[in-house]
């Protein structure tokens, strides 16, 4: 049975498992991709840690499962109350990557770390009330 399991890829990746005449794509991934991968998940695992348990944060899609343990989280760019921001630029659209160059600047947030292409930010200054459209 061990065998059979590990010609038919139960086991192990095998390129010879086959589902009646088809056979699926099997894809290796390259040891650097996979090292690049674990080195950007300890700095978003650094940078998670960084925050308090107690505190709000708005994260990019990407970065989500890594705060959800949280009480109060957002998906980016809601969350215009939120404590910190948890962000990889490059997932953003154009649009986003404009409007979060902006909260930057703006000097609501400080920079505490980045690494890897992620950035997290911190509130420095109080949440402005938006203004209202008429």
């Amino acid at each position: 049975a061990l065998l059979v399991s590990w010609k038919f890829g139960a086991l192990v990746e095998n390129r010879s498992f086959r589902v009646a005449h088809w056979r699926p794509p099997v894809h290796f991934r390259p040891a650097e991709k996979l090292l690049k991968d674990q080195a950007r998940y300890e700095v978003i695992a650094e940078l998670v840690e960084r925050i308090p348990t107690s505190a709000s944060v708005s994260a990019t899609r990407f970065m989500l499962p890594h705060v959800t343990n949280r009480e109060e989280v957002y998906i980016y760019p809601a969350g215009g109350k939120a404590d910190y921001l948890l962000v990889r630029p490059r997932t953003l659209g154009e649009r986003g990557r404009s409007g979060f160059r902006e909260r930057r600047k703006s000097g609501d947030f400080e920079e505490i770390g980045s690494g890897e292409g992620v950035v997290l930010l911190k509130r420095v200054q109080p949440a402005r009330a938006k203004k209202r459209r008429k």
